[in-house]
């Protein structure tokens, strides 16, 4: 370690706040900090074992003390020496002050901790003031910590677990540092009720109670309740309801994170194993070790020349000496676990699956009144059905009861930290909760759906124009499914959207993902021309390991996992390699893809939409409804796509050329949302029906559709009305007229009192009668209408 500043200070540091300052450059680089502040040293003093134990001592979470502090230390973009700061230099004068007040030769760790509560500047100051510890607290807990040992000597205390002379004594010191007595905290009714999990507690039983390969092991996703399952069996071994074999037997979660840190040492993380290991022994059979994220002893306190975790408990499991039960997800288990065959071997498994939602809702019943006490607050039966059902159906990347139980949580926080009365968790708070963590807006979340798939047609018809069949072919194909009467697995609906250039294709997708999904923006863009290369393929699932782009995930998996309620629009998916079809197979029959760091995405609330230009010829000079045209259209699809990619959407979705009232009407709705975004600027627009036949006329292409209609509405409507606005002429409480005048050039026109005229097309309009000597007041801007 490089010091640079005042050597001299540093020759009055103890051996072990020595070895503390260099955890402290460490932290330092971390977070690429030029300086070495008071919050990285306290970070290293919190992993050294005097730290750590200290804090223990002070009855608060050491590791959530450590989480808290890292969180509020700001990074920086420094790669160099990182050199003590001045406070830091400062911190130590006064510690050494502390130190010499104290007839002490040297400054240890807790003298520093001491002067860091006094800065009330520091994140680790402000994160003890949170967590109520002050100096009182600290001088208690070094006064404990010396009736055993000198904190003068840390050394001593880090080799502790290797004493021969006091061997029991020093046993019972390391199954205390190093692990937690749950069957004590059962008995003691600090855990959780368990419910709805019977059966998983009587498979852990009757493992336990084998002769041999009597070690289970938990496997299940992330949050399903693998360790309320280990904290069930404690309970029941604290109340005696379980068979003789188990009855008084105790249950101590390791805790793995203290046991190597401060290891410094080749061959101290694993006498400190075998320590706890030869208690164990001494015990007789009457403890059994709990080892939570079981993966994790694969290779942990491995060095050069040092065994890991995994290979020290070998022996002693496969000899009957240790008894475990261990719990780790699929993926860990396969990656970590089922690579050595012969750890594996002293395992069984134990499948734990995600919970139904009538077991959810269950085991929240069951648990509440620990939250009811905690937030002091009540929890109807409604609420917790709410926030089981809508986790369930809004928060897919998660698993029940977790997921459920983390917004009932959040519920009671929110109710708490806003003295929010009455102190009831209802229903709409839930939906609020909800509608935070998944994106969903609360509207949708109040409105009945059955009543939007009842009105699902007029209710897209007030955003898209004609194209009935269309409409009616995709709202026919949802309702099946909302009704049950598909495959719940699949998509909400799969199709392929035929016809030509600028008609309402994309238009549609935008309506369907407003309309069912709450905004447009819920609709996720793949435009398949980025795909014509074999190899891009990788790029919707992102890319393999080892190749540039892995960390980043695939451009379709990522987004539908961050968006399961939304509609996936593939944009000209004629233009895709066909090996991207393949992906496609998987997403449509079971409505999942796996990406490439093996996570399942689902598919099953998503609408997916291909858009294709082929047979644009042939549908612009048929019948939309020429029972032919169908079969036509299938016969050009089968000529570029293979069959089982046809076969697995649900409908194929023809669109017909525009008409010319088609566009009137379009101009119709896109002049409304002209008027919608002036109301924001408080500015009042009304165009006669005169302007908008005007503009529809000019805007006509039967070829191009509806595009070239918003060019021109941008050039002749948008481009001088902004000019207007920003020359301050048009403002706001203003009401804005425009008309076809006798040139056939639109104007522009202040009226203040526009009168409505009788046209059942119009939204707002007013016929302007200026007198030829007594011109409208303010506004005459005349624009040539080029085809």
């Amino acid at each position: 370690m490089l010091i640079t500043q005042s050597e001299d200070i540093f020759t009055n540091f103890s051996p072990d706040l020595l070895e503390i300052l260099k955890g402290a450059v460490e932290k330092a680089k971390l977070f690429n900090s030029p300086y070495i502040d008071p919050d990285h040293i306290f970070l290293a003093i919190l992993e050294s074992p005097t730290g750590f134990i200290l804090f223990e001592k002070c009855n608060v979470d050491a590791k959530k003390i450590q989480d808290d502090v890292f969180q509020k230390i700001p990074r920086g973009d420094f790669h160099g020496q990182s050199e003590f700061s001045s406070a830091s230099m400062e911190l130590f004068q006064k510690a050494l002050e502390l130190a010499k007040s104290e007839s002490k030769d040297y400054l240890e760790p807790y003298h520093v901790i001491m002067q860091i509560l006094k800065d009330n500047k520091t994140a680790a100051s402000k994160v003890l003031a949170e967590n109520h510890i002050d100096e009182d607290k600290i001088k208690k807990a070094v006064s404990e910590l010396k009736k055993d040992q000198s904190l003068e000597d840390e050394t001593q205390l880090n080799k502790e677990t290797q004493d021969q002379k006091d061997g029991a004594k020093i046993s019972k010191s390391v199954l205390e540092t190093y692990t937690t007595d749950l069957t004590a905290k059962a008995k003691a009714g600090q855990l959780d009720p368990v419910l709805a999990r019977d059966n998983e507690i009587e498979r852990v039983m009757e493992i336990l109670t084998r002769r041999t390969k009597n070690n289970p092991v938990l496997i299940g996703e992330a949050g399903v309740g693998k360790t309320a399952i280990v904290e069930g069996l404690a309970q029941k071994i604290a109340s005696g309801q379980v068979p003789d074999p188990l009855k008084n037997k105790r249950i101590l979660i390791l805790d793995l994170t203290l046991l190597v840190a401060g290891a410094k040492h080749r061959g101290e993380f694993e006498e400190r194993l075998e320590a706890i290991i030869r208690e164990i022994k001494a015990a007789s059979g009457s403890i059994i070790i709990f080892i939570d994220e079981l993966h994790t002893i694969v290779g942990a306190g491995a060095g050069e020349g040092s065994m890991d975790a995994a290979n020290i408990l070998k022996p002693s499991l496969a000899r009957g000496e240790l008894q475990a039960i261990g719990a780790t997800t699929v993926k860990e288990y396969r990656q970590y676990i089922e690579k050595d065959a012969a750890f594996e071997r002293r395992f069984q498994r134990v499948m734990v699956n995600e919970p139904t939602i009538e077991q959810a809702i269950e085991i929240l019943n069951g648990i509440k009144s620990k939250y009811e006490e905690h937030h002091k607050v009540k929890i109807p039966a409604e609420a917790v059905e709410a926030a089981v059902k809508l986790s369930e159906r809004y928060i897919s990347d998660r698993y029940l009861p977790d997921k459920a139980i983390d917004v009932i949580d959040e519920a009671g926080s929110k109710i708490e930290l806003k003295n929010i009365n009455p102190r009831v968790v209802s229903v709409d708070l839930v939906k609020e909760i909800i509608s935070s963590a998944s994106g969903i807006s609360i509207t949708k979340l109040d409105q009945d759906e059955s009543l939007i798939l009842l009105q699902l047609e007029n209710l897209i018809h007030k955003r898209l124009i004609d194209q009935e069949n269309a409409v009616k072919v995709i709202c026919e194909a949802i309702r099946r499914n909302r009704a049950g009467l598909k495959n719940p697995k699949r998509p909400v609906g799969s199709f392929i959207f035929m016809g030509p250039t600028g008609v309402g294709k994309t238009q549609l997708a935008k309506t369907l993902a407003e309309v069912l999904f709450g905004a447009e923006d819920k609709m996720i863009r793949i435009d398949m021309s980025e795909y014509m290369d074999k190899n891009s393929t990788a790029r919707m699932v992102g890319a393999p390991p080892g190749y540039v782009g892995y960390e980043e995930g695939g451009q379709l998996t990522e987004a539908v996992r961050k968006n399961p309620y939304s509609v996936v629009l593939f944009d000209e998916i004629e233009k895709a390699h066909k090996d991207v079809f393949n992906i496609f197979l998987q997403i449509l029959d079971d409505g999942r893809l796996t990406d490439n760091k093996g996570r399942t995405i689902d598919f099953k609330n998503t609408i997916i939409i291909c858009t294709s230009n082929i047979g644009t010829e042939i549908i612009q000079k048929s019948n939309i409804n020429d029972p032919n045209l169908q079969k036509q259209l299938m016969n050009i699809l089968l000529e570029t796509f293979r069959p089982e990619f046809i076969n697995r959407f649900d409908e194929i979705v023809v669109f017909r050329g525009l008409r010319p009232q088609d566009i009137v009407d379009i101009a119709e709705v896109m002049i409304k949302d002209i008027e919608e975004l002036l109301k924001e600027q408080k500015i009042t627009l009304s165009v006669t029906e005169r302007a908008k036949l005007k503009l529809a006329e000019i805007g006509y292409d039967p070829v191009y559709g509806a595009r070239p209609l918003r060019r021109v509405i941008q050039r002749e409507i948008e481009n001088p009305l902004s000019v207007l606005i920003i020359r301050g002429i048009v403002k706001e409480n203003q009401s804005l007229l425009i008309d076809l005048g006798p040139q056939q050039k639109f104007e522009f026109y202040n009226n203040p009192n526009p009168r409505p005229q009788q046209s059942s097309n119009q939204v707002t309009a007013a016929t302007p009668n200026p007198k030829p000597n007594n011109p409208p007041e303010g506004i005459n801007t005349q624009n040539s209408p080029s085809q």
